[in-house]
């Protein structure tokens, strides 16, 4: 026996995963938005974040300077699964030399040193911390540093 589906219900269907995604269209196998796990990665202030040697936060952005190897970290505890893949998306603004990299769950991903828009899934290798790694030449500024799970 077969079952036929009214156009009106196709429709209703559609509309209801529409509004579930915030109005986009998701095609089977494609990656569904999730929740930000980063609080303030446009760096709007300077209360959300520890910054290690040389890092320094003004004019809505990230500031690192040449010196030394260190980590830029959110100071409110992050939740990551081990295992489990993140979308880590940042903006070097801003490159004199050196270069930075998304850690996420202890994997750290690319290094970018050149300016631009960088995107990246990096699976957790342990449910530990969202970082953003310098190395010890990284002279740039960072902004709009964001994570997500990717489903």
């Amino acid at each position: 026996m077969r079952t036929l589906r009214s156009k009106r219900t196709m429709r209703m269907g559609q509309r209801a995963a529409q509004a579930i995604t915030g109005g986009r269209w998701f095609q089977p196998g494609q990656n569904l938005p999730t929740a930000e796990l980063v609080i303030n990665g446009a760096f709007a202030t300077d209360t959300d974040w520890t910054k290690g040697t040389g890092w320094t936060i003004a004019g809505g952005v990230a500031v690192g300077a040449a010196g030394s190897l260190s980590a830029l970290t959110p100071t409110a505890p992050v939740l990551l699964t081990q295992g489990n893949r993140y979308r880590a998306i940042f903006d070097i603004v801003a490159l004199t030399a050196g270069g930075v990299a998304a850690n996420v769950g202890a994997t750290i991903g690319t290094l970018r040193t050149t300016a631009g828009h960088f995107e990246e899934i990096i699976t957790a290798g342990a449910a530990s911390a969202l970082i953003l790694d310098k190395d010890a030449a990284f002279a740039g500024s960072v902004d709009n540093f964001s994570v997500r799970e990717v489903l």
